[in-house]
């Protein structure tokens, strides 16, 4: 993601920062990565945060970057659709693609392309018009995933089964 940022950064004079979440075991490597690209400015290494403080960054964001190479059901995805983030994320073999809508709720880039993945997030940046109209729609999807939603899903199959 700092090297997606990087590309952003370098081809688009703008305001946005990139907030990073986070303290795990990979932290003094990302930190370095920002300090040799020169993106002490533009990226902020937020260490580990509470959930309460995750939600009220996510609040005050206008995007969700899930950079993951792989995950399984990307929770935090649905819970940054639900303070109306659009999500960019990897099309990997298994989850986002399970959550996100391409062209509507997000966009699913080719897995490993950093360029594709940096135009997308240009491309959210840059057209105010459709960042609002994503952010809606990942809100909106968002309510399939809740609890009572999935609860009906679960009895309609129950109760259309030769149990």
């Amino acid at each position: 993601l700092v090297k997606v940022w990087k590309m952003i950064c370098d081809s688009d004079q703008n305001n946005w920062k990139l907030l990073i979440a986070g303290d795990g075991k990979e932290f003094d490597n990302i930190n370095n990565l920002v300090i040799e690209n020169g993106l002490n400015d533009k990226i902020q290494l937020l260490g580990r945060l509470s959930n309460e403080e995750v939600f009220k960054f996510m609040r005050k964001s206008k995007i969700y970057a899930l950079s993951s190479y792989s995950e399984a059901f990307p929770f935090v995805a649905l819970e940054a659709m639900q303070n109306k983030l659009p999500i960019v994320s990897f099309d990997v073999r298994t989850g986002p693609r399970n959550i996100v809508i391409d062209g509507k709720t997000g966009f699913l880039v080719t897995d490993g392309h950093l360029e594709e993945y940096a135009s997308k997030i240009k491309l959210l940046m840059n057209t105010p018009e459709l960042l609002q109209q994503m952010s809606k729609a990942a809100a909106e999807h968002s309510e399939n995933f809740l609890k009572d939603n999935i609860m009906k899903k679960w009895y309609a199959l129950i109760d259309n089964s030769n149990i």
